[in-house]
């Protein structure tokens, strides 16, 4: 799933649950591959006590897991504009763009202008 239903269903079950995080359990894998498939991960959640081989490991998402989901056509086109001003009018001025990667979200379709 895109990261911004991840970070969404996070949140949505931290509410429920009242807590402060959701856990990953990994406890399931093989300790050896563990190590080698997330050395990262493992090293800091060492640093922390926390043997991810063996506990669970504690999740929440963080701001940059929450962004995405700029809505585009099948080509990346989106009605999201950059801002900029007129001379006479305070209002902004928006020029249409390209969104590709990260900040995609193509759930719904719609067609950019």
């Amino acid at each position: 799933a895109p990261r911004d239903v991840v970070s969404r269903s996070i949140v949505k079950q931290m509410v429920k649950t009242e807590s402060s995080n959701v856990f990953l359990d990994l406890t399931h894998k093989d300790a050896a591959w563990i190590r080698k498939r997330f050395p990262g991960i493992y090293q800091i959640c060492s640093e922390f006590n926390i043997d991810i081989t063996k506990d669970r490991i504690p999740v929440r998402p963080g701001a940059h897991y929450a962004m995405g989901g700029v809505l585009v056509d099948h080509t990346g086109r989106t009605t999201l504009r950059v801002c900029g001003r007129r001379e006479k009018s305070p209002a902004p001025v928006f020029t249409g763009r390209i969104v590709s990667r990260r900040t995609v979200c193509s759930r719904r379709s719609f067609t950019a202008k």
